[in-house]
């Protein structure tokens, strides 16, 4: 279930939205790239300190 649920936040669920992304934000595939790899380090630099709220 958990595994279902986070689909649409993965690479496989916003995958679906690239094409129309792509035509209409009028940017590359790159930019599309690179926009979601700043997303995911974002992401990956506050998961350690809501961890930590979770645990209290």
């Amino acid at each position: 279930m958990g595994l279902l649920a986070s689909i649409p936040g993965q690479t496989m669920g916003v995958s679906i939205f690239t094409d129309h992304l792509i035509s209409s934000l009028n940017v590359s595939n790159v930019g599309i790239s690179s926009t979601y790899t700043v997303g995911t380090l974002g992401s990956s630099l506050i998961i350690s300190y809501t961890e930590e709220l979770f645990d209290r």
